[in-house]
């Protein structure tokens, strides 16, 4: 009995006139998209240490505080960690180097998002995926297949 081989392969082209990949006409817009997702991340990460630590709060130190004092009770550490947190977050976002990227990204995101929306897909001969081999090669040119993932059954 004979083994089932998979082998997945790319096909590797030897002429360098041969177009390697289709032009992409969506730069633009990819890259507006991507500077501005990159300006939400300060202040996403300022909004998320605002959660964890109000979380940590109510289920770790409030409980502990409201055991060992009898003069704090648990609904007064959860306010007292609340308006702690909100604080915290206030004058984390308050800064310029927090603010700053996120008021200059949503617009850049938002404009990226909606070239992208407007413009049209691909034709279909550009969306085949890059792995798949033509039907038919030239005489002249030279393909070469490297295995990319080989798994025997």
């Amino acid at each position: 009995m004979s083994p089932l081989v998979l082998v997945l392969a790319q096909a590797v082209s030897a002429d360098p006139a041969l177009p390697s990949e289709p032009p992409d006409d969506k730069v633009a817009a990819k890259t507006l998209l991507a500077v501005g997702l990159a300006g939400e991340i300060p202040i996403s990460f300022v909004a998320a240490t605002g959660v964890v630590v109000l979380w940590f709060g109510t289920i770790l130190v409030c409980p502990i505080v409201d055991a060992t004092s009898t003069s704090t009770s648990y609904g007064r550490c959860l306010g007292d960690a609340a308006e702690g947190t909100f604080a915290f977050v206030l004058r984390q976002i308050a800064h310029p180097a927090i603010w700053f990227p996120a008021a200059a990204g949503a617009p850049l995101a938002i404009a990226g998002g909606l070239m992208l929306r407007g413009s049209p897909p691909p034709p279909p001969a550009q969306r085949t995926p890059e792995w798949r081999t033509p039907s038919k090669l030239p005489d002249d040119k030279v393909t070469i297949m490297v295995p990319l993932v080989d798994t025997r059954f």
